[in-house]
């Protein structure tokens, strides 16, 4: 998960890295936006991120102890899958 305010100028450039590299190709890449932008999130696509969690969503529609719940099964998900695939 990128957390796209905190590493701001260098997400291409870290993208970039991770979907060139051919030991990262195989995972997902989730984006931490404030809020969506159409120019910014097509480049962050075709660079390889696979969804988007916006905060202006998050206020709207969780409590604060749901957002970690929903955060905490995306992690989960991933750590399962990467101890359950024989690719890693």
């Amino acid at each position: 998960m990128l957390d796209y305010a905190f590493i701001g100028t260098d997400t291409e450039k870290i993208l970039r890295r991770l979907t060139g590299n051919a030991f990262y190709s195989k995972i997902k890449i989730y984006c931490y936006k404030l809020r969506p932008h159409t120019k910014e999130d097509g480049l962050l696509q075709a660079l390889g991120v696979q969804h988007f969690i916006y905060a202006v969503d998050e206020k709207q529609t969780k409590q604060p102890h749901e957002k970690v719940k929903s955060l905490s099964k995306i992690l989960e998900g991933a750590v399962t899958k990467s101890l359950v695939d024989p690719s890693y």
